[in-house]
């Protein structure tokens, strides 16, 4: 099989920070949730957030929730994220200075939520 329709669409961007190490999932519904870190400086350095973002349609994507702890666990970095099959978002890290690794579960509530506050 060869793919012949390929496109690229930005899932963040950031003008003064480097954005690395990304990790996506595909929901049953077809959404796509991304997480990510985003740099503290505009080369790669160090992690400063773990953030998410989604997108119903794969094209336009929708960023902001910040995973992890503001201010207490820079950097972070090597995220993923998955869903349980009681609906259920489970996501990892590791932050200060990869010498912790945090286990993060969520809801879809407040999935909805964190980005319903990003306008």
């Amino acid at each position: 099989m060869r793919i012949k329709d390929v496109s690229h669409h930005d899932i963040f961007r950031h003008d003064a920070h480097c954005i690395n190490q990304i990790a996506t999932r595909l929901t049953r519904d077809g959404e796509i949730v991304a997480v990510f870190n985003e740099e503290r400086f505009p080369f790669h350095h160090d992690s400063g957030r773990t953030l998410l973002a989604r997108s119903a349609d794969g094209v336009s994507f929708q960023a902001g929730c910040n995973l992890s702890v503001p201010g207490a666990e820079t950097p972070a970095a090597y995220p993923s994220v998955i869903r349980g099959r009681d609906g259920a978002w489970r996501a990892v890290y590791s932050s200060n200075a990869k010498g912790r690794i945090r286990f993060v579960r969520f809801d879809s509530a407040w999935l909805e939520e964190c980005f319903a506050s990003k306008g």
